[in-house]
């Protein structure tokens, strides 16, 4: 089930958040080793993957959501 369906929730203002909340949904999955393919929910996107390469990415990922400026300041 989609998270946010009506296309209100995609209007230009809300562009940031619908970012941040997909940011956090991959952190989550991530965490869970579980991402499902979206058509095809038997299968789990990240299965294979190295564990120290998909710790790596959560690390980062969860960087940019505590530290968002960091990311965009020059």
């Amino acid at each position: 089930m989609e998270c946010h369906p009506d296309n209100e929730d995609w209007l230009p203002d809300r562009l940031g958040d619908r970012f941040l909340d997909m940011a956090r949904r991959l952190l989550q999955g991530l965490g869970e080793r579980s991402i499902k393919q979206y058509f095809h929910t038997s299968i789990n996107l990240l299965e294979g993957k190295d564990m120290a390469d998909l710790d790596s990415t959560a690390t980062k990922i969860d960087d940019f959501l505590r530290f968002p400026r960091k990311y965009f300041d020059n």
